[in-house]
């Protein structure tokens, strides 16, 4: 009468019934979340230093087109602009 088919795992102590799994579930749920968060916190704040570093142009690329922009505009001679590109490329500025 009391067979084997009258024991399920769950009366010989595996598991706690389905509160036990919808919990276990929750918990998991709560933990991936909170991994997703902190991994998306640390993209940010790291991607973030590193662009700004980026972002700003070398001082000698800005030096250069201020160069150009004056000898497009006239404001400075030929001879003026080779000496000028070349004390630049020479000083790293």
């Amino acid at each position: 009468m009391f067979g084997l088919h009258a024991y399920n795992l769950h009366s010989i102590g595996y598991g706690f019934g389905m509160m036990g799994r919808i919990g276990g579930m929750i918990i998991m749920m709560i933990l991936f979340i909170a991994l997703v968060v902190v991994g998306i916190i640390w993209l940010t704040k790291n991607t973030n230093h590193k662009n700004s570093e980026h972002t700003l142009p070398h001082p000698t690329d800005r030096s250069i087109e201020i160069l150009n922009e004056r000898y497009a505009k006239g404001e400075i001679s030929d001879e003026e602009y080779a000496k000028m590109k070349m004390e630049l490329k020479k000083t790293g500025i």
